[in-house]
């Protein structure tokens, strides 16, 4: 009986159900432009997300005779974000890994991104119904069942989840449903576009996610402000006439970072250097322009590295006559491209 009462580790569906109870009215997404243009409070995103759980929780044990931690794939276009959103979310509900597959795939390279990724369950966008019924009959060849995410079915052999959807019940989903991840356990397998070679995965965690939401509050951001995702600033019709008060994101050239205030204005920019898979990051959170990160005792302490000496043409760190990097030491000059972690 105690392993039905074992408890996941809190992760971004706890905090999806906490902002629903906080702020049920607050918008949590917009989406512009499109057929896929509209917005979803944090109530109504937390509903359709338990009614997506409960749908889907029949769906693959009927689809796969399993449990519902299957890896499940989405293939699905900007104008289903805000439904692929919910189920996600759904899915996470249950502790079961979602892979993004890149929607600009066909053929092989789509093939190869959905059986790489070990998925029993395929949901897909039904305007890429083209794309599907190419590789549909090795999918079913490998026993991988496809749906629409849609109310109806063009296709011989797949089945429309929007009426399940719709009808399923909006019950809370019980934590111990996915008890059995772990904060290092795969939440997402976001797939490259394969423009150097078939697609790829970048594996990320439960607890990559939450760090990487938690990344904006550390930068400032309040409950008050909004997310702008995307879209460049240059839709803005006036460059300077707008409420962008922080930019965030990869590492920001010293010569684009002066371009860039000097045309939007005095926005406040927090820069980091990493990669989704990568075992740390730096943080530029003193916007001094040109500084490739800053840290201090505490941030080392919890995420230990060491900068060393970096060769660009022979692509290797430089070494010691024993073997060893060689530290780049306090105060020393160097390019941010001679740096490696």
């Amino acid at each position: 009986m105690q392993g039905l009462n074992k408890q996941p580790p809190e992760t971004f569906v706890d905090a999806l159900e906490r902002q629903a109870r906080a702020r049920p009215d607050k918008v949590a997404v917009v989406c512009t432009g499109g057929s896929g243009a509209g917005s979803i409070t944090n109530s109504q995103l937390n509903v359709r997300a338990c009614q997506a759980a409960w749908a889907l929780k029949a769906k693959l044990k009927d689809a796969t005779s399993k449990q519902a931690e299957d890896i499940v794939a989405l293939l699905t276009l900007p104008s289903k974000n805000i439904p692929a959103l919910t189920v996600f979310l759904g899915l996470a509900k249950l502790g079961c890994p979602v892979a993004w597959i890149n929607p600009h795939g066909r053929g092989m390279p789509l093939l190869h991104s959905v059986l790489s990724s070990g998925a029993s369950v395929l949901i897909v966008d039904p305007d890429l119904q083209e794309n599907l019924e190419e590789i549909l009959p090795q999918l079913l060849a490998e026993n991988i069942c496809c749906f629409y995410l849609g109310h109806s079915s063009p296709t011989p052999g797949v089945e429309a989840l929007g009426a399940a959807l719709d009808t399923a019940p909006s019950d809370p989903v019980p934590a111990n449903l996915r008890a059995k991840i772990q904060r290092r356990s795969p939440a997402l397998l976001i797939y490259t576009s394969g423009t150097t070679g078939l697609p790829k995965p970048a594996i990320v965690s439960y607890e990559r996610v939450s760090h990487m939401s938690r990344l904006t509050w550390f930068c400032g951001a309040t409950t008050d402000d909004v997310v702008y995702v995307v879209l460049p600033l240059y839709h803005q019709p006036e460059d300077k006439k707008h409420t962008v008060h922080l930019a965030m994101g990869n590492g920001l050239r010293e010569d684009v970072w002066e371009i860039f205030q000097k045309r939007f204005g005095p926005i406040r920019i927090w820069e980091f250097y990493g990669s989704t898979e990568g075992n740390m990051g730096l943080m530029n959170y003193g916007g001094r322009r040109g500084a490739a990160g800053k840290t201090n005792c505490f941030l080392r302490m919890l995420s230990p590295f060491e900068l060393v000496q970096f060769d660009m043409e022979t692509a290797e760190p430089l070494r010691d006559k024993q073997g060893f990097c060689i530290p780049v030491r306090p105060g020393k000059e160097v390019s941010k491209p001679s740096l490696d972690v």
